[in-house]
């Protein structure tokens, strides 16, 4: 089964051709952990872009990455595995 969440183009930290880097609310239990997610599950649903939506699978884990201070900013300090219900919760969506 799929599943949605709304999330404000803010979170969106770092974009590819591929892929956004997302990072996870400063509210959350995750604040300063964002994760890579694939373009073709989000979409724009305003026109003007300020809210997206995420679309993943009820079996889907997400890898979060927490990245280094100073010169160790490019570096992967911690990395952690979550389900899809905690990032529900940490985006404050109940199902």
């Amino acid at each position: 089964m799929w599943n949605m969440i709304i999330l404000s183009a803010a979170n969106i930290e770092a974009e590819t051709e591929k892929a956004f880097l997302i990072k996870m609310p400063n509210r959350s239990l995750y604040a300063g952990y964002a994760f890579w997610y694939p373009k073709r599950f989000v979409q724009k649903i305003d026109g003007a872009g300020k809210h997206m939506s995420l679309s993943f699978g009820d079996d889907f884990m997400f890898s979060l990455i927490k990245k280094g201070k100073g010169k160790r900013k490019f570096d992967v300090i911690e990395k952690i595995d979550i389900s899809p219900s905690s990032l529900e919760k940490a985006f404050n969506h109940k199902k």
